[in-house]
């Protein structure tokens, strides 16, 4: 059996009907060398030359007209299934997203309502694990989306496609009546206790530095990679935490949080969706990406 990558010929598929590796790119969500290489891989696996390229694109050679030839009845049958299965249920197929546990619950509904702008339908299921499982899980084609914080595309098969959606800003928070008795935050030799994020977290490095820089004193109090967990340790005065803006705007404009510091920290909480760009549904995600916003209400640093 040829060990044939439906997804190359996908690939192959849209590049021909393009007419050139350039604009393919633009359709499949793809940088031109990502492109290339699926390409190439294709012409590897079946051992023949299936593109002839030149400066003003690509034209298929005989081997690769035949291939087409399959492609344009095969994907073509495949679009008109999805759209038949879908009148008859009269909704989407399921999106089965992955998140990481770093991420909030807050980003996650946004995620999905931003989905469900594209298709009221929508019906999403979502399950939360560590990066090493949700990339497993992808591997083997059990998630449709995935939400992280860093670009997993090095984890993840040659399917997925990795966007950088947005940079929240992190700032130290409290309950009011702990902030009441932290001034001048920060401030050189300040003792704070803090429930931290793990070592290898993103955003934990980048507080630690920001905490060198200052000269805290930092007592950490214990750690999770679970965002909504050390919010409500904040909430119940427990300790000081890190948060992103948009996971707290509520809590800061009922006054259940303050932010410590009166500048910002210039740290950031990054957001990836990675998706796949050859399904209809992900093709849907690739184009409406625009429209997906993080916004925070609140003016807080």
């Amino acid at each position: 059996m040829i060990p044939i990558n439906f997804h190359h010929l996908y690939y192959f598929w849209i590049t021909v009907k393009a007419g050139s590796i350039t604009a393919a790119k633009a359709n499949l969500l793809l940088s031109h060398s990502a492109l290339s290489m699926q390409l190439m891989q294709l012409e590897k696996n079946v051992g023949k030359k299936l593109l002839y390229r030149g400066h003003v694109g690509v034209s298929p050679t005989p081997d690769g007209s035949m291939v087409f030839q399959y492609c344009e009845r095969m994907f073509s049958q495949g679009n008109d299934l999805i759209r038949k299965l879908r009148a008859e249920a009269g909704a989407s197929l399921p999106m089965r997203i992955g998140s990481l546990h770093s991420i909030s619950d807050a980003v996650n509904a946004q995620t999905i309502g931003f989905l469900q702008q594209i298709n009221k339908d929508t019906r999403a299921t979502l399950a939360a694990g560590a990066a090493s499982e949700i990339s497993r899980k992808a591997r083997r084609s059990e998630l449709d989306l995935i939400i992280s914080d860093s670009d997993l595309s090095d984890h993840l098969d040659g399917r997925f496609t990795a966007r950088h959606v947005a940079s929240i800003p992190i700032c130290f928070v409290a309950s009011p009546s702990l902030a009441r008795r932290i001034k001048r935050f920060p401030h050189p030799n300040q003792r704070i206790s803090m429930f931290f994020r793990p070592i290898e977290n993103v955003v934990r490095q980048q507080v630690m530095a920001y905490a060198k820089l200052h000269r805290l004193r930092i007592k950490v109090k214990g750690e999770t990679d679970n965002p909504d967990i050390l919010r409500l340790l904040a909430l119940r005065g427990r300790c000081v935490v890190t948060q992103n803006l948009f996971n707290i705007q509520d809590d800061l404009e009922r006054k259940r949080l303050v932010v410590l510091n009166q500048r910002p920290t210039g740290i950031k909480k990054e957001i990836w969706l990675h998706f796949d760009p050859s399904t209809p549904q992900g093709a849907d995600i690739g184009r409406r990406l625009a429209h997906l916003r993080f916004h925070c209400k609140t003016n807080a640093a």
